[in-house]
């Protein structure tokens, strides 16, 4: 497998350069080829390229995978759907025996990442087959964290759609060209299909720019990501670790060991320098052995010429296992030798170099990369020599395909249109808490974007009727991605009432900062984390055209005094104390003749004052359900909002009032005064006596009303 860096950029002139890496990706986005398309804009990026160009091209390039703008992959996502519903089927590739290791080690942290189960099937196109052996991994590894495919496979969908159930574990289909060949793992990472199948190499360097900041993965390097996935899949099968062990205890038990991983024959294909690489293992050899002059040398090696060489250097000091090697530029595993005994002897020797002392190998290599992963070695006792490490960035796997998959949505296992992912947002409490969500709720369909929308909460379905393909369900119901949207999900998390209402004080609030922060863990727990927007996009917005104002806007054309909007609702989550409105609405009637009084709830009482009017009234809607989001239209005309953080006083606070209008906020605490910093002018108290707030709100009137 070759690795070569073909970037197009005129290293001349740095700017013309990170300008040629744009422009190079940009027509391999045309011509559909997302994969080489990243590696030129990751390049630009490494070089400190800020131009927002970029960003668009990334935008196109994850719009390409079929990706929503701003996706990320963690395995942390929630999800209600039972994760052994999705596989991941990781078929051989086709080539080096530690190359389809590292394929599969890739493909087992997409399968984390992607929340499916994944199983590893080496079939007929496996160079490493017995002759007797339907699934040769299973010759090599025990399925440790692996599971089998369920049965029947008919009744499963397939990704890409080349596969079905009929041929999905016979020989590759379409490899390198036609239809879904040179399949990148950014295309497996949102699919809805029971089974996705990859066959074409991934690095793990290609996945890693998609982690999100919340995984277990994400600060960690490629090496040290590979270490962690060959320790918790890859247990070697018994009878390998046997014959290492039979080999150990005759040949090299009673002294210390250094493994040296020589290349040879066809590698020198892929890397050009490898004889100059292979001269400089000497140097390092002779030092270990200067330092350790009882060290024995384990030579692992596909060439007879080298193994002469290091026989003749090393003498008796120098170990080999009996393996088939080569004198051509032909590599072994091309020359028609029994697949199983190549992939034996690989194994064996891999098992032998991790019980040795010292290891030097070929960063170009993937048996040498493997060994220096699958044991954690001394700083100082490993060294990896070569030019380019075959983990990164792999600019051979992708070059010059022009892009053939499938974009129809019709499963091969049946005749049907692909279902849309399921969506549910979901939340148990107030009216109020249901419209604080709602910028969140619409950012993220946004984000997410063309699936089927929930959104379970208790309340009346009008709450939302403005937000084109949410459905408001009343029972939780099954779906792909299921998103709490409740300010309390984390303080509270698991707490009953009682507990709750004892854990009040130390709760964080009602306020924008406190739910922006809880909204920044969700959706970082989804992989959407870096999308997130500034908190001030998060005030709510309502499209009130799609409500009953009419009647709302022919009250107002009559009127010509300043307004004051008074909630005086009955509070649901005892955050606020309670308070007499109608005696200081009576008051200020009278203190204030050329103020008009809104009031939001009938009260005990009906004020009949020419200066006071209810806002039920004002809406007169035919239908008289709940009339939330009419009031909101009608605190967009009011000068000064008073009320107790209740539904009424919540629904006030959307782009329209904020910045602007004056608040006043009766409440318990400061902290539920849904404050966001300076941007809503809030005067909060938790005084509930009329003797207090009576002149508190003359004071503000006079000030900011009239």
């Amino acid at each position: 497998m070759q690795n070569k860096n073909t970037q197009s950029a005129d290293v001349s002139n740095p700017l013309t350069a990170l300008e040629n890496e744009l422009d190079t990706a940009a027509a391999l986005i045309a011509e559909g080829n997302f994969p080489q398309a990243e590696l030129h804009l990751g390049l630009y990026a490494q070089a400190g390229g800020q131009h927002s160009r970029a960003v668009d091209l990334k935008a196109k390039i994850t719009r390409g995978y079929g990706l929503p703008v701003g996706f990320k992959l963690s395995e942390k996502r929630p999800t209600l759907a039972p994760d052994s519903q999705k596989y991941l089927l990781v078929r051989a590739w086709g080539y080096g025996f530690w190359s389809d290791v590292h394929h599969v080690i890739g493909q087992l942290l997409l399968a984390e990442l992607t929340h499916r189960t994944p199983v590893v099937w080496w079939g007929e196109n496996s160079l490493f087959r017995g002759a007797a052996n339907a699934n040769a991994f299973e010759l090599y590894f025990q399925p440790r964290g692996l599971s089998p495919l369920p049965t029947p496979l008919s009744d499963h969908s397939f990704y890409p759609y080349k596969w079905n159930h009929a041929n999905v574990f016979g020989e590759a289909i379409n490899l390198w060209e036609g239809e879904d060949s040179r399949m990148a793992a950014p295309y497996f990472f949102n699919r809805p299909e029971d089974v996705v199948v990859s066959d074409f190499y991934t690095t793990i360097e290609s996945i890693r720019p998609w982690i999100s900041v919340n995984s277990a993965y994400y600060e960690l390097t490629d090496d040290e990501i590979y270490a962690l996935l060959f320790d918790r899949y890859l247990a070697p099968a018994p009878q390998l670790v046997h014959k290492a062990n039979v080999f150990y205890d005759e040949k090299m038990s009673g002294r210390p060991w250094v493994a040296v991983h020589a290349r040879g024959s066809d590698k020198v294909y892929e890397s050009p320098e490898l004889n100059q690489t292979n001269s400089a293992y000497w140097g390092f050899v002779d030092r270990i052995i200067e330092l350790n002059p009882t060290i024995g040398v384990f030579l692992l090696t596909d060439s007879i010429d080298l193994h002469d060489a290091y026989k003749n250097r090393y003498g008796d000091r120098l170990v080999t296992t009996p393996a088939l090697r080569s004198n051509t530029d032909i590599g072994i595993h091309l020359q028609g030798h029994s697949g199983y005994e190549l992939g034996a002897e690989v194994m064996i020797d891999v098992l032998l170099a991790i019980r040795c002392d010292y290891f030097v190998g070929n960063k170009e290599s993937n048996v040498s990369l493997a060994i220096s992963s699958i044991k954690q070695w001394p700083k100082n006792f490993s060294f990896l020599l070569g030019t380019k490490n075959v983990r990164n960035a792999n600019w051979f796997l992708h070059k010059g395909h022009k892009s053939t998959n499938s974009k129809t949505a019709i499963i091969q296992t049946g005749s049907y249109t692909l279902p849309k992912k399921k969506v549910l947002f979901y939340n148990n409490w107030h009216n109020g808490d249901i419209h604080m969500s709602r910028p969140y709720v619409l950012d993220l369909m946004n984000l997410l974007g063309d699936c089927d929308y929930y959104y379970h909460h208790k309340n009346d379905k009008k709450l939302l009727a403005d937000i084109e393909n949410l459905e408001t369900v009343t029972e939780m119901t099954k779906a792909d991605l299921s998103i709490d949207t409740w300010i309390g999900q984390y303080h509270y998390r698991g707490m009953g009432i009682p507990e709750m209402a004892a854990n009040k004080s130390v709760f964080l609030g009602c306020n924008f900062p406190h739910y922006y922060a809880v909204m920044s863990l969700v959706y970082e727990s989804i992989g959407l984390g870096r999308s997130i927007k500034s908190m001030e996009h998060y005030i709510p917005s309502i499209d009130y055209e799609k409500f009953y104002i009419k009647n709302i806007d022919t009250f107002f054309s009559r009127q010509t005094n300043p307004f004051v909007l008074i909630s005086n609702n009955s509070i649901m989550s005892g955050q606020a104390p309670a308070v007499d409105f109608d005696a200081i609405t009576l008051s200020l009637a009278d203190t204030f003749p050329q103020v008009s009084f809104l009031l939001t709830n009938p009260g005990t009482i009906k004020i009949q004052k020419n200066n006071v009017f209810y806002c039920d009234e004002i809406i007169n809607s035919p239908t008289k359900i709940n009339d939330l989001n009419e009031i909101s239209y009608i605190s967009t005309r009011c000068k000064l909002i008073v009320g107790r953080s209740s539904g009424p006083y919540s629904f006030s606070i959307t782009g329209k009032n904020v910045p602007g209008k004056k608040f006043v906020c009766i409440c318990n605490f400061q902290k539920d005064a849904w404050t966001i910093g300076d941007l809503n002018n809030v005067t909060w108290t938790n005084e509930s006596s009329v003797d207090v707030l009576l002149p508190m709100l003359i004071n503000v009137i006079k000030e900011c009303v009239c």
